[in-house]
């Protein structure tokens, strides 16, 4: 392989993060092509060909070959934390678990480590373990500082709609339940500055979801949830999640209208 070829396959792949860093996803998805052409097998193509990949087991393939055979590539603790977010999304936790305890072994430092936390939380309260799962969301938000994660743990932590039946007051109980048959969203992010909150809702907007914000007050402050799609199944909400939302490196839960 001449120089010249060599540093050209280099300006694709720097390129590649680039355009991935700076969030413009349009320009990154047809950039892959012509990296897929001159470098198939490099670790940075292989993680963007399971970041844009829609069928949700070939994408987790990709991020499979990233972690098990380029453990010291840029991207490989990103494709480990994706392995477990997959199989979080198929309410497969028991290897939630697994791989997000690979990831603290292995990828302790990594700029990563608070969604993982968070993600292990919500495993846990996923898992029915609700007194276990309030343990380790409150040492999450004592443990964590200048982390968006720990606003999405304190609503979790304070929510009532969070936790079983028997923590509702009765007035709580006795609130109708909307007349629809849509019952799921799918939550990207929750923000105490509203501002915040639009921005995210009006960026979705622009590639053709249906977003909307809701408004929360929690122990006198207030959240503002954005919910992505309405479904009426919990299968529907996980597919559209897998497909269309994970390649855009945000952290997402389902959520019961």
């Amino acid at each position: 392989m001449t120089t010249t070829k060599i540093i050209a396959q280099q300006s694709d792949i720097d390129k590649l993060e680039k355009y991935y860093f700076e969030d413009r996803l349009d320009i990154l998805d047809s950039l892959l092509m012509k990296a897929e052409q001159t470098s198939p097998d490099h670790p940075t193509v292989l993680y963007f060909r399971g970041l844009f990949e829609k069928q949700a087991s070939v994408a987790l393939a990709r991020f499979e070959n990233v972690y098990n055979n380029h453990k010291y590539s840029d991207f490989a603790d990103d494709a480990l934390f994706r392995i477990a977010q997959y199989y979080y999304s198929v309410s497969d936790f028991i290897n939630t678990r697994k791989y997000l305890s690979f990831f603290f072994k292995e990828f302790n430092n990594s700029d990563l480590k608070d969604r993982a936390q968070y993600l292990f939380c919500q495993t846990i309260y996923a898992q029915g373990k609700e007194d276990s799962a309030k343990i380790f969301l409150q040492a999450f938000i004592k443990n964590v500082r200048n982390s968006p994660f720990v606003d999405l743990a304190v609503i979790d932590l304070e929510s009532p709609d969070m936790w079983s039946r028997s923590y509702l007051t009765e007035e709580m109980k006795s609130e109708p339940v909307p007349d629809s048959n849509f019952r799921y969203s799918i939550q990207i992010g929750a923000f105490t500055v509203k501002r915040n909150a639009i921005r995210v809702k009006e960026k979705f907007e622009e590639d053709s979801h249906y977003v909307e914000i809701r408004e929360k007050k929690i122990d006198n402050r207030i959240f503002y949830a954005v919910w992505i799609g309405r479904f009426e199944t919990r299968e529907q909400a996980q597919d559209y999640a897998i497909k269309y939302i994970q390649k855009y490196n945000i952290d997402y839960k389902l959520v019961n209208r």
